[in-house]
């Protein structure tokens, strides 16, 4: 999926150079205007996601989605006919829900016995982010008022914070936890489509996107280090031991509106 990603957008800017000469002009997705000028949109919507790698797949693990929010905003800048790059920043929520099929009586944590339900403990990890993707889009030219896009490009994302919700395991260990080896950022790919449609002055838009985390989630952490959380009932680790592999992924959904920062002539006053 990386390599796809990357080489998807690689393809995009080039055939995007070869196009830039020869475009007599592109047009704001829905509109009839010539986006000789940039504009600017605002989005609202959630995140689908999930976690994957061999940290989420061992025995006595059921890992679930978990809904999370994503708000923010966007500036689109045409470059060619059609295409335009899109760099965002939005506040975005990510992790998963897992229960562990552990049977029910008494389990030991950091060195502290509690008693574990009948259906076995389970945890809500919430990461919370800044996220910048950079994105190309490609606004495909049909007749009609609504315009369909697809989109693929690189994101960096900034941790602001990360939380356990746990339950089931037992006095002393459930409650909200901070994760304390959560990674202070993440690189994934973005790959999604769209369909824009004006409204008066205004453009509509929803899109659909697939994001693939490709770094771990966590930073290793010791049994050491482990053990030296014993006395910590406020923070928790999201794994156990070094080598564990767990990596964000889900499907995001939203809704925009676009306002023009400027607007060139229509095409019908094209030269």
């Amino acid at each position: 999926m990386k390599k796809f990603i990357i080489g998807l957008t690689i393809l995009l800017l080039c055939m995007a150079g070869s196009a830039f000469g020869q475009a007599g002009g592109c047009m704001v997705p829905g509109t009839n205007i010539s986006c000789l000028n940039a504009y600017f949109g605002v989005m609202v919507g959630g995140m689908w996601s999930t976690m994957t790698g061999d940290g989420t797949t061992e025995q006595g693990i059921d890992v679930k989605r978990r809904t999370g929010l994503s708000l923010g905003a966007f500036f689109e800048y045409p470059f060619a006919n059609n295409l335009f790059v899109q760099p965002e920043i939005k506040y975005i929520q990510k992790g998963m829900k897992k229960t562990h099929t552990y049977d029910a009586g008494e389990f030991t944590r950091l060195g502290k016995i509690s008693a574990v339900d009948a259906d076995g403990p389970s945890d809500e990890v919430t990461l919370s982010y800044i996220q910048i993707p950079v994105l190309v889009k490609y606004v495909f030219p049909l007749e009609g008022k609504i315009k369909p896009s697809i989109m693929l490009g690189p994101s960096l994302a900034i941790n602001l914070s990360a939380k356990d919700k746990a339950s089931g395991w037992g006095a002393g260990w459930d409650g909200d936890f901070d994760i304390i080896n959560a990674k202070k950022w993440e690189i994934s790919g973005v790959i999604g489509a769209g369909v824009a449609f004006p409204v008066g002055k205004l453009t509509f838009g929803v899109d659909v996107r697939y994001d693939k985390g490709f770094t771990n989630v966590f930073d290793d952490v010791t049994q050491e280090e482990l053990n030296d959380l014993g006395s910590d009932e406020t923070a928790w680790t999201g794994n156990n031991l070094e080598g564990f592999e767990a990596k964000n992924g889900g499907f995001g959904f939203s809704a925009s509106v676009i306002l023009p920062i400027g607007a060139g002539k229509s095409d019908d006053d094209t030269p």
